[in-house]
Formats: structure tokens, C-alpha cells, sequence
């Protein structure tokens, strides 16, 4: 009976909406090219003055899969 809670409990987790909204545009299917992101911070809402990133360089190229894993 545990499992069937369990499972109940991931669906009303991937129907919350997210506590840090989506921003941005939508990139169109057909866009390739490398993707670059340049001197990024953020910190998360409830923590104002924490920075996570700080400067974050990255540049992806077509193919490519980076993993990244913050350990604190």
C-alpha cells in the first residue's frame, strides 16, 4: 500500500507548479548551433544573496551533453 501513496504523491508533485517560474523564449525546433551562456548568476528566490553561479561561462556544442552537478 506504500507503493500505491508513493506513487499518488509523484503525480501531485509533477502537477505543482514550479516554485521559480519558467522565463525565456521558445527556440524553435529548427535552431542549431552552439549554445552559449556568458557571466551567469543566480541565486535562488529564498535564499537573496546566496549566489549558486557567479560568472558561469558554458559554451555547447551541437551534440554535445554536459552534465552539471553542484555539490555544496
Amino acid at each position: 500500500m506504500r507503493g500505491l501513496g508513493a506513487g499518488q504523491r509523484i503525480f501531485e508533485l509533477r502537477e505543482r507548479p514550479p516554485a521559480i517560474p519558467l522565463t525565456g523564449v521558445a527556440v524553435p525546433p529548427t535552431a542549431r548551433g552552439p549554445i552559449v551562456f556568458e557571466n551567469v548568476s543566480f541565486e535562488y528566490p529564498s535564499r537573496k544573496g546566496v549566489e549558486v553561479l557567479k560568472d558561469f561561462n558554458l559554451k555547447l556544442e551541437v551534440g554535445e551533453s554536459v552534465a552539471i552537478v553542484c555539490v555544496f
